[in-house]
């Protein structure tokens, strides 16, 4: 460089403004002024936040308290229907040719069929008798009121409101929660959510004549929410006190999901939010911040509310409103906003956001020009120039190979999300470990629970230094629960003791852990070539197989945790989790199975269904614990009397099933009674100092000489069993045949 150069030079060192200079000297300037904006924009979006989420809170609590006030007006009116009822029903009393209160039936239906008509809340009107036997029922669907003709009329004596009704005083109430009416032994369909309210019908001298049962329709509460839930963002729903939906959004979230679903896959709001249940179940009101949602709710009290309206509109004493124990009766209203919906409400702290990001960009880029103004001289020099081009074309290398070995990861937890057998997951390993370091050698163990040693299931590379087993204590890195590395072997008391021989060049041992369980280990012997590395190098391949290793291991373990999860979920979806047998569900499948088996192959079926004698006096008498105890042992002595090929399961409470594919059905009597004689003669139970013996009724049936399907196979055995429990219990009933049922007919 010539001297008019460097005077050029010199001069442009000095030929520098004061702002330069102060980027120069002082860059920490520079760093408060982000530091400070960065705090003022979050102090501005925590005080925009909790000003808004005020705002949310207050609307939809005040929403809640609108609609809580709208279904108490329903509940009120409700109450005030009944009571008019009554005092309809209770003009009407005559009294018969006995002296006895009886109802003047024509007027009294005149009465309710006209008040049916003009009042659709109400899904059925009845009169009870004192035994529980409906005297005047009308119904009503789709606005159309009937009365239901004397010979369809039910007996309703067995069902638990009427048993909760004959409890009531005479200006008592019950109410009951939200359910489906059953009509013959089923529930109606369609579905119709209702809760029931019943009073009695007292005469003038306080006799009671009957009980005025009225079923509400739960949909006319879900319309008077429904009609108060608009110009508000968040979804608003309705539970019970058992946690369960009974009005939302989606269709799991209504009630009627629960009976369309017989295998209950959907949940209830408690199942499903537990943390949120926990925390409304006790407070009358309130808002909690979950996850991903703003919850605010509202408890309704409709038994208190009842008992208000009762107080109000009437004059007599003793007033009760009565409901089913166990039940709390409230309801529980929620306005859910998700977190998207608040987002949204949330503009106004983005935008001071937005504007925040947008003054340190412009700060940051005056600075970066102001910077690269002041060190341009250092950018001219060729020597770092070149410098820079290496580091660069190394750190491109370096991307690229990790590029290649990241796809080769993304390959093989491909794999591994098709694998279905356990075993299938360690023939991937062989070859990934293969691509990722060439020249490595190494093998996984597996735990092995019933022996509680590591066996070996893969192996890959010439060289293997490892035993086949060796105990949990034998490696560093499981017993850590970390990786454990030896990168040099200048010390062998350092080396794990499961390696057979010593290895050449160092090695790397992971754990297999998933779900916090320990399931096995992975142990990579490392190539020959880092004999060759530097310490600097050497530590370099060290972590990149660590980490790449550490990616395998950790994939490698959750899909052996998930497939074995998936086992264990298929096992208990058929067992019995008391008994340990199958349960309905599988007998029914193995059922069906087994009984096209025998068509196909014109092999008999037998089947016992067998039911333990005077079980109710074991939980009555001794508890529910013994009664366990006995459906418990039953199901063992039945796992040891079972053949290979037999199917036992508890075909629900007290009963069981067996199935044995082709046996005959004098085969089958005779396993009946040696299986009755067994029990009878073997199993007790004791409670305290008393030996208990248990006996149990077997109904036997079998194919074909009794039954022509699955259905009527269990309706056989089912017969047998009935006939066994009429003829004294403790016996073995066998099946009518098919000839002799046609015989009777």
């Amino acid at each position: 460089m010539t001297d008019s150069h460097q005077k050029k030079d010199t001069a442009q060192d000095q030929d520098h403004g004061p702002f330069t200079l102060l980027v120069e000297h002082y860059p920490w300037l520079f760093v408060l002024m982000g530091v400070l904006l960065v705090v003022a924009t979050l102090i501005l979006g925590w005080v925009d936040v909790s000003l808004m989420k005020q705002q949310i809170h207050d609307r939809e609590t005040a929403r809640l308290e609108d609609a809580a006030d709208g279904v108490t007006a329903q509940i009120n009116d409700t109450v005030s229907d009944v009571l008019f009822l009554k005092y309809v029903a209770q003009t009407a009393l005559v009294r018969d040719q006995s002296g006895a209160l009886a109802f003047n039936y024509e007027p009294l239906l005149r009465h309710f069929l006209d008040f049916s008509r003009v009042n659709t809340r109400y899904d059925q009107i009845r009169i009870l008798s004192l035994t529980g036997q409906e005297v005047i029922r009308v119904n009503s669907a789709k606005g159309i009121s009937r009365a239901v003709p004397p010979h369809e009329l039910q007996d309703k004596s067995s069902r638990y409101y009427f048993q909760y009704s004959k409890l009531l005083k005479n200006n008592g109430l019950f109410f009951s929660p939200v359910d489906f009416n059953v009509e013959f032994g089923g529930i109606e369909v369609p579905f119709k959510p209702v809760f029931r309210l019943i009073v009695p019908i007292v005469g003038k001298n306080g006799t009671r004549a009957g009980y005025l049962a009225v079923n509400v329709f739960a949909s006319e509460i879900y319309k008077e929410i429904s009609a108060r839930s608009g110009n508000y963002l968040g979804e608003l729903c309705m539970l019970n006190d058992k946690g369960d939906w009974l009005y939302g959004a989606g269709h799991s979230h209504q009630w009627m999901a629960h009976a369309q679903d017989p295998g209950k896959s959907h949940q209830t709001f408690a199942q499903q939010y537990p943390e949120v249940w926990e925390h409304i179940q006790d407070r009358k009101a309130g808002h909690f911040i979950g996850a991903d949602a703003f919850i605010t709710f509202q408890t309704i009290d409709p038994r208190k509310d009842i008992l208000m309206q009762l107080e109000k509109v009437a004059t007599a004493r003793n007033i009760e409103v009565l409901g089913v124990k166990g039940h709390q009766h409230r309801w529980y209203l929620l306005s859910v906003l998700s977190e998207n919906e608040e987002n949204s409400l949330l503009r106004k702290v983005h935008r001071s956001y937005v504007l925040a990001v947008i003054m340190v960009i412009v700060i940051v880029g005056i600075a970066s020009l102001v910077t690269a103004q002041v060190n341009r001289k250092r950018i001219a020099f060729r020597e770092r120039l070149r410098d820079s081009n290496k580091v660069l074309q190394d750190t491109l290398d370096t991307l690229n190979t990790r590029v290649a070995a990241t796809e080769r990861l993304a390959n093989f937890m491909d794999s591994l999300r098709v694998v279905e057998h356990e075993h299938q997951v360690f023939e991937h390993i062989p070859k990934i470990a293969k691509d990722l370091f060439p020249g490595t050698s190494g093998c996984v163990h597996l735990l092995n629970p019933s022996s509680q040693l590591f066996e070996c299931v893969s192996v890959w590379g010439e060289e293997k230094c490892q035993q086949d087993l060796y105990e949990k204590d034998s490696c560093r890195a499981i017993q850590s629960g970390s990786p454990y590395v030896v990168s040099r072997l200048a010390t062998p008391s350092g080396i794990c003791s499961h390696f057979q021989r010593a290895p050449k060049y160092g090695y790397i041992c992971l754990p297999l852990i998933a779900s916090g369980e320990t399931l096995g280990g992975v142990t990579i012997e490392l190539s020959p070539r880092t004999e060759l590395m530097s310490d600097l190098e050497l530590q370099r391949y060290i972590d990149e197989v660590r980490i790449r290793f550490t990616i395998v291991a950790r994939h490698t373990a959750l899909t052996v945790s998930n497939l074995r999860m998936a086992d264990s979920l298929r096992e208990q979806a058929i067992r019995d989790p008391l008994t340990g047998l199958f349960n309905r569900r599988h007998m029914e499948a193995s059922l069906i199975r087994e009984f096209s088996r025998a068509q196909r192959h014109g092999d008999p079926l037998g089947i016992m269904l067998l039911d333990v004698d005077h079980f109710k006096f074991f939980n009555d008498t001794y508890g529910h614990e013994l009664g366990d105890e006995v459906l418990r042992k039953l199901g063992e002595t039945l796992r040891t009397f079972c053949r290979r090929e037999d199917i036992a399961c508890r075909f629900g409470g007290e009963e069981f099933v067996l199935i044995l594919p082709g046996a005959s059905l004098d085969a089958t009597a005779r396993r009946a009674e040696e299986l009755r004689g067994l029990v009878e003669h073997r199993m007790h139970v004791r409670s305290a100092n008393q030996r208990l013996q248990v006996k149990i009724s077997i109904g036997v049936s079998g194919y074909p000489c009794c039954a022509h399907d699955e259905e009527h196979l269990i309706a056989t055995a089912d017969a047998a069993l009935y006939e066994a429990k009429q003829n004294g219990r403790n016996r073995v009933e066998i099946a009518v045949s098919v000839a002799e049922a046609e015989e009777e007919e």
